[in-house]
Parts: structure tokens; sequence; C-alpha cells
């Protein structure tokens, strides 16, 4: 997050929701992101459980649909948030 002015990036909390095994035995472990509704859930091995805890993604790099949603909308009216590409004029 920019500490100067709006936040340019969001961090991204993951819970663990399911586990499966493959064919060749590997343990994969499916992750939910929160804030919600942004990001699709993601599976991973579970060696890599520990490097995926959480996730912080630049807005600029957010699905369009992310933006759009009612949470983000609010955001960006009060000015905590910036809409990405949008800037004012001098």
């Amino acid at each position: 997050m920019n500490s100067g002015g709006p936040p340019s990036a969001i961090t991204f909390h993951s819970s663990v929701i399911g586990r499966r095994i493959d064919p060749s035995g590997k343990v994969n472990i499916l992750l939910h992101w929160t804030p919600e509704e942004m990001l699709p859930d993601s599976w991973v091995s579970e060696a890599d459980i520990l490097s995926n805890l959480q996730k912080t993604i630049p807005l600029s790099k957010l699905p369009r649909q992310a933006l759009q949603l009612p949470s983000m909308v609010a955001l960006s009216k009060t000015g905590i948030v910036a809409r990405p590409g949008k800037r004012k004029r001098k």
C-alpha cells in the first residue's frame, strides 16, 4: 500500500477450504481468498502452502469485474481506493 495517498494494491489472505490427492499421490490444497469475490479460489501444492498465505496485487492487475464490485465502488467514491487509469486534471 502507498503511505502518501490512495492505496495502489490490495493484500489478499488465504484460508484452506479443501484438499485433494492427485493420481501421482501429490497433495493439493484449495485456497479461498479474502476480501471476497475478487480472486477465484485456487489449488496449490501442499509444499507451496506457506508461500501462498497472502498475496498482494496492484489494483491495475485486478480483473475488471473485481473493480465493479459494490465494495470497491464504495471505496473509490470515498477516495480510499483510486480508480486505476483515472486521473484528475490540474
